[in-house]
């Protein structure tokens, strides 16, 4: 996972695997934001123009 740190507090990294929850709040994140629309999966990203 490449995480890109933004500032002190805000950081963004592409969609976390279920598996890799653990390892985020192993480095210290308490709160993840998703912006991806309920009932888009990664087949209908790669399928938009």
């Amino acid at each position: 996972m490449d995480i890109k740190r933004l500032d002190d507090r805000l950081s963004v990294t592409e969609q976390p695997r279920l598996d890799e929850l653990e390892q985020l709040a192993a480095k210290g994140f308490r709160t993840i934001l998703s912006n991806r629309l309920r009932g888009e999966s990664e087949v209908s990203q790669i399928l938009m123009p």
